[in-house]
C-alpha cells in the first residue's frame, strides 16, 4: 500500500520500527539486515490511544551497553520526539560482536515448583533467533545453526499472555542453565487508557489525559490481550535475570513494549515496610532487540521515585514513570541505602 504525501508525516510520526526488532512482531527467525524504516504495513499493527507529549525519562545503564549509536530508525530524525523533544527513545547497543551458541538447556518452573509445560523459549541475538518449547517435565534444549553468529545472544522464555517474558544473557558456548522461575500472568486485565488508572497485581499505572499508548497489535491482536497484566517475582530466585542489581521488588507486565508518551507513573504496595520518603530507582529489563528503551537482556534506569509520605506506596517520581512496559526492578537508591542499612 502506498503512502500519500500527506499521510507520510502521520507514518513516521506515529511508529518508526527497526528492522531489528521485526522479530518480536512477526515472529520471524531469520537473518536480519542492517536498521530499515517500515511504513504503512506495520502501522497498521500498533494501536494508538490519545495523543499529547510530556517529560521524557532520565536513562542510564546498568551494564555498560548504552554507546546510543546503534544507528536505528528512531535516532535518524523524523518522529515525533524529534519536534516535540519529549518521548524520544534513547537508542543502545552498537557494536556487539557475534558470538557462537551451539545449544541451550533449561528447566523452568513456577514459583511452587511445578514444571511449566508448552512454554515457548528462544535463544536470540538482535540478529537472528532459534525457538523451542518446553517439554512436559518443563525442560527444552535449544540447538542453535553451527553457522549462526548471534550478536548479544539472550535465553528467552514466556509467552507475554500466560507467562511473562523473561530473559537472560548467555556467555558460554553451550550453556546449561540453572532451574529458571516465572509465574502465571493474571487471567483478566486492566485497560490502558489515556486519563485513567489501571491496575494489575502490585503494580498500578496512572496515564495522562493527553497521552499516547502504543501497542504491539500484532502480538496483542483483541483488547482482551491488550490489557494491563502483571505479576510479582520473586528477586531472588531470578538469577541471571536480574544481573546481579540488587533488586527488592520484581515486577513482569504486559502488554510488553507497550509505550508511554508521557511515560506512565507507576507505583507499588510498600510491602517491604520502607519508611516515608526512602529513595528508590526503577529500571526496566531490555526485551526488543532494537534496543530503543534498554540494552537487550541488559537493565536500565528510566525514572526515580520515593515512598509515599503515609509510607503506604512506592512510586515514581513527579515527571517520571514508566515509558515502556515490561520487566520492572525497584531499588532503593544508593544514597538511601547507605542510610537504611539492615
Amino acid at each position: 500500500m502506498a503512502l500519500t504525501r500527506a499521510a507520510r508525516p502521520f507514518v513516521e510520526e506515529a511508529v518508526l520500527v527497526d528492522r531489528r526488532a521485526l522479530p518480536r512482531y512477526l515472529g520471524w527467525m531469520i537473518p536480519l539486515p542492517s536498521p530499515h524504516r517500515i511504513g504503512a504495513a506495520l502501522l497498521l499493527a500498533i494501536t494508538t490511544l490519545g495523543c499529547g507529549g510530556g517529560s521524557g525519562p532520565k536513562t542510564g545503564t546498568e551494564n555498560g551497553a548504552a554507546d546510543n549509536d546503534s544507528g536505528s530508525a528512531d535516532n535518524d530524525s523524523g518522529s515525533a520526539a524529534d519536534g516535540a523533544g519529549s518521548c524520544h527513545a534513547p537508542g543502545y547497543g552498537g557494536g556487539e560482536m557475534a558470538q557462537t551458541i551451539a545449544s541451550v538447556s533449561a528447566t523452568i518452573t513456577d514459583v511452587s515448583g511445578a514444571p511449566v509445560a508448552g512454554m515457548p523459549v528462544s535463544v536470540t541475538g538482535i540478529n537472528i533467533s532459534f525457538p523451542g518449547t518446553t517439554a512436559a517435565d518443563g525442560t527444552v534444549t535449544v540447538s542453535v545453526s553451527a553457522s549462526a553468529g548471534l550478536k548479544a545472544p539472550a535465553f528467552r522464555y514466556g509467552d507475554g499472555l500466560t507467562y511473562p517474558r523473561l530473559l537472560l544473557p548467555l556467555t558460554k558456548p553451550m550453556p546449561a542453565l540453572p532451574a529458571l522461575v516465572t509465574a502465571k500472568l493474571p487471567v483478566a486485565g486492566a485497560a490502558l487508557m489515556p486519563g485513567t488508572s489501571a491496575t494489575s497485581g502490585d503494580l498500578t499505572l496512572t496515564i495522562a489525559a493527553d497521552a499516547t499508548v502504543l501497542i504491539d497489535a500484532l502480538s496483542f491482536d483483541t483488547a482482551d490481550k491488550q490489557a494491563l497484566r502483571a505479576v510479582t517475582l520473586p528477586p531472588d530466585r531470578l538469577g541471571d535475570v536480574t544481573g546481579g542489581l540488587g533488586f527488592d521488588v520484581v515486577i513482569a507486565a504486559g502488554p510488553a513494549q507497550t509505550t508511554f508518551c508521557p511515560p506512565a507513573a507507576a507505583s507499588v504496595p510498600n510491602a517491604l515496610g520502607w519508611p516515608a520518603g526512602t529513595k528508590v530507582e526503577f529500571l526496566i529489563l531490555g526485551g526488543n532487540v532494537s534496543q530503543d528503551w534498554a540494552p537487550w537482556a541488559g537493565w536500565t534506569k528510566v525514572s526515580d521515585g520515593a515512598v509515599s509520605e503515609d509510607g503506604q506506596t512506592i512510586a515514581t517520581a513527579p515527571g517520571g514513570g514508566l515509558p515502556v512496559l515490561d520487566v520492572i526492578g525497584i531499588r532503593q537508591a544508593a544514597e538511601t541505602a547507605c542510610f537504611i542499612a539492615p
